[in-house]
């Protein structure tokens, strides 16, 4: 069966995004409605990294649009899906990890002095998770934050008291907030000679907020900046980790094992990083030592 034109044309752009639009349902008509709403927020989005045209612009995503903005920038002469249909189209799209909504801020009028409850909003901006990092910390973050989430999912207050005016800045402030405290206390390194291969492969199995914690318990830390590279990007700690595990095996161990994997994961390519953590999944360190 031919792929809609808009499926394929997504996945010259976001092949991520592409493959999720195929998981989420085999008819073609569905996934061609998908793939065009994506298309329609990756051209639309802001930019990040520069200024904004406008002062409630969102860095990287779509402001104040919601379904309803969506149907009017519809671009298909036949017109758009109906109200509850594009709705519905979102809903599986979020549920799917390629986009994700925000409240769109109060509008500014006076409110009903009989309902103070209710305070109308701008349409939801929309914001696509097309990068892995993104995708792996939201899931996440609904997971094990559900509760955060359904507070601040309504309202832009407490979303911006959560995330800040940027989600993608926010979730590493989120998800570094556990672990703020452990990455900057301040401890002797402990010399690499003291690790183990065995004590190092067994972290790189590990989830990155373990490894971190495991890692800072036996005196090695990183800094904000590499602790919030590492959550976003967990294959660059196992990778590095991998790295030093097998010079560890080498009888080569690294002198500040922190100060090691901190540089080696930044710098290290993600196909010698995913190499080395292959590699380190073929070794029985029991067998070595």
């Amino acid at each position: 069966m031919l792929e809609p034109e808009e499926l394929v044309e997504l996945h010259r752009r976001a092949p991520r995004l592409a493959d999720l639009v195929r998981q989420g349902s085999r008819r073609s008509d569905c996934r061609r409605v998908r793939a065009r709403i994506l298309l329609l927020l990756l051209e639309r989005r802001a930019p990040r990294g520069r200024r904004l045209r406008r002062p409630w612009y969102v860095p990287g995503a779509v402001a104040r649009v919601g379904a309803e903005g969506l149907r009017r920038i519809w671009p298909d002469p036949h017109g758009p899906p109906t109200l509850r249909s594009m709705r519905s189209h979102l809903k599986a799209l979020s549920d799917l990890g390629a986009i994700l909504c925000s409240p769109g801020d109060w509008l500014p009028v006076t409110r009903d002095p009989l309902h103070p409850e209710r305070r109308p909003r701008y349409p939801d901006t929309i914001h696509v998770i097309d990068r892995n990092s993104w995708a792996v910390w939201w899931a996440r973050f609904r997971r094990y934050s559900p509760e955060v989430y359904r507070r601040a999912r309504y309202s832009p207050d407490r979303w911006r008291q959560t995330f800040g005016a940027d989600w993608a800045a926010g979730a590493v402030r989120q998800a570094l907030a556990p672990l703020r405290g452990i990455l900057e206390r301040r401890r002797a390194p402990v010399p690499g000679g003291a690790w183990s291969a065995t004590d190092i492969i067994r972290l790189v199995r590990e989830p990155p907020e373990s490894a971190l914690g495991a890692l800072a318990a036996r005196g090695v830390r990183f800094g904000i900046q590499a602790g919030a590279r590492f959550l976003l990007e967990p294959w660059r700690l196992a990778g590095a980790l991998a790295l030093a595990a097998l010079a560890t095996l080498r009888q080569s161990p690294p002198e500040d094992l922190g100060a090691w994997v901190a540089t080696v994961g930044a710098r290290a390519s993600r196909y010698d990083l995913a190499g080395a953590i292959r590699a380190a999944g073929c070794v029985n360190p029991l067998n070595q030592e």
